[in-house]
C-alpha cells in the first residue's frame, strides 16, 4: 500500500438554513445537541458565512465521517423542513428554494464566472 493508503479526508459539509429555519433550530441547543448525540457528528454554527446571510438565516457546519455527516445533516434537513411546513415525503412540490454550498473547486460548475449569477438546476 502507498503512503496514505486507507487514510480518509474528513470534510466538513454545510448546511445554510433561511431564517426561518436557522433562528428555532440554533436557538434550540438542546435539539441540535441531540442530532450531534445521536449522530456522532459535531455540529458548529459557523460564525462567519462566505456568503452574505439574510436576517435569522444560519450556517452549520457538520463534521465527522460520511455516515455521521449524513445521518446528522438528513435530521437537520428534516428539521428544517418541518419548520418550513414542507412535506418530506412530497418535498419536490414544495415551491421555495434549496441552497447548497460546494466546495470552492466545485464553484465554476454552478456559477456563471463573468457574473457570479448562481445557476439554477
Amino acid at each position: 500500500a502507498g503512503a496514505g493508503a486507507g487514510m480518509s479526508f474528513l470534510v466538513p459539509w454545510q448546511l445554510l438554513l433561511p431564517g426561518e429555519a436557522g433562528r428555532p433550530i440554533c436557538g434550540a441547543e438542546d435539539g441540535l445537541r441531540h442530532i450531534a448525540r445521536v449522530s456522532g457528528a459535531r455540529i458548529d454554527v459557523a460564525r462567519e458565512a462566505p456568503v452574505p446571510l439574510e436576517p435569522g438565516a444560519a450556517l452549520l457546519v457538520i463534521h465527522g465521517t460520511m455516515w455521521q455527516k449524513r445521518t446528522a445533516g438528513r435530521a437537520l434537513v428534516d428539521w428544517a423542513f418541518e419548520l418550513l411546513g414542507v412535506d418530506r415525503t412530497s418535498w419536490w412540490k414544495f415551491s421555495r428554494e434549496l441552497s447548497v454550498l460546494l466546495p470552492s473547486a466545485a464553484h465554476g460548475a454552478v456559477a456563471r464566472e463573468e457574473t457570479a449569477e448562481t445557476v439554477r438546476v
